[in-house]
């Protein structure tokens, strides 16, 4: 089950999910690297209490004169996208592995 906490329907979570980069010998259905290297499942968009939580980011912010249209939008490790949205930016995110070595949902992807 899909927690959906956005204001983007399911469609349209599932055809930003696609642009994720696939990562080779992984189930391209539930895993995905964002645009910065960082993995994501996706069964936990929207869930930034999650090891893997993504959401849709707006490439070109609206603010900034951006779209909610497909091409402006990508999966975005939830971190990542936190610090998208900072100004100035900084280090994005790309998933921890010597400090995630004892999650055990990591560990099994890993395999």
């Amino acid at each position: 089950m899909i927690s959906v906490n956005s204001s983007f329907d399911i469609s349209t979570v599932t055809m930003v999910w696609s642009k994720g980069i696939v990562i080779p010998n992984s189930d391209p259905r539930v895993w995905r690297l964002d645009a910065y290297g960082a993995v994501i499942r996706r069964d936990q968009y929207g869930q930034r209490n999650k090891a893997f939580g993504w959401e849709v980011d707006h490439i070109r912010p609206v603010a900034g004169g951006g779209s909610d249209a497909l091409s402006n939008l990508r999966p975005l490790y939830y971190k990542n996208n936190l610090r998208n949205a900072e100004w100035p930016p900084r280090t994005f995110h790309k998933y921890d592995q010597s400090s995630q070595a004892n999650d055990k949902e990591y560990v099994s992807f890993l395999k």
